[in-house]
């Protein structure tokens, strides 16, 4: 899925030099919660 996630984040979003990083980095992170765990929710 990480290929078809990177596709997904590139046409939602155009890639900001600036807040890409921080952007990224929190929906991977929130992505990757989602896909480890079956519910979705991890705390």
């Amino acid at each position: 899925w990480d290929q078809e996630f990177e596709a997904h984040q590139r046409q939602q979003q155009p890639p900001q030099q600036d807040a890409s990083d921080e952007e990224m980095d929190r929906e991977i992170d929130a992505a990757f919660e989602y896909f480890t765990t079956p519910g979705g929710s991890s705390s």
